[in-house]
């Protein structure tokens, strides 16, 4: 992966944590994610975001849940307490730019 590549992707899981933890600990639609993405011009697909929450999830700083069924079915995150301390830079993670504030 290209360094620019890589640059893109810590500041995409940067601004996830942004928009997480500024919510915390409610949790929003992963709909609400891309929007805001897109908002900043950091438009990604679905897939590219589920890549992100993947890490993110791995490394502790988020939760997914799925509320509801069939045509109801709603995917939430919400940042969890690592995510929160990430985000203020006091756990450092070399795969998120924490410095991505909009």
């Amino acid at each position: 992966m290209d360094k620019i590549k890589k640059e893109r992707f810590r500041k995409i899981r940067g601004l996830i944590l942004y928009l997480l933890v500024k919510y915390y600990p409610a949790p929003i639609d992963h709909y609400e994610i891309l929007c805001f993405l897109d908002d900043l011009r950091y438009t990604i697909t679905e897939e590219e975001l589920i890549f992100h929450l993947a890490y993110l999830k791995e490394r502790n700083f988020i939760r997914m849940e799925t509320r509801g069924a069939g045509e109801m079915r709603r995917e939430l995150v919400s940042s969890t307490a690592n995510g929160v301390e990430a985000r203020d830079g006091r756990i450092a993670d070399s795969g998120i730019d924490v410095e991505s504030i909009p």
